[in-house]
């Protein structure tokens, strides 16, 4: 039995309406984050993964191209990893962890 989670929930209700042109559905996101090795990726991703979701949902200025944008333009995967592994190799000694995902939003 461990005394400490690696594990973190994000849930944001009702995302504000960002700089976007049309007209803007009611979103709800929801991120579970199953930390591994120490709780820094997992904190990461609870604190981040949201604005790059929504960041997609906005350059696709419309919902029904959404999902085929995140698909295509997952780059943020790649900016996040580089990013977690910057911070990682900046601890001394240098952090470890990990983390799966599940990420849901729902639209209207």
């Amino acid at each position: 039995v461990k005394d400490y989670n690696e594990d973190r929930v994000s849930i944001i209700m009702n995302i504000t309406k960002p700089n976007y042109k049309g007209k803007w559905p009611k979103c709800s996101y929801f991120g579970v984050f199953d930390g591994h090795g120490g709780d820094a990726c997992s904190n990461f991703l609870k604190d981040n993964m949201h604005k790059y979701v929504i960041a997609i949902l906005v350059r696709s200025q419309k919902i029904n191209i959404f999902l085929l944008n995140l698909y295509k333009h997952l780059s943020w995967v790649q900016e996040s990893l580089k990013l977690i592994h910057e911070l990682a190799e900046a601890q001394n000694p240098p952090e470890k962890s990990g983390s799966c995902a599940i990420v849901i939003l729902i639209i209207d």
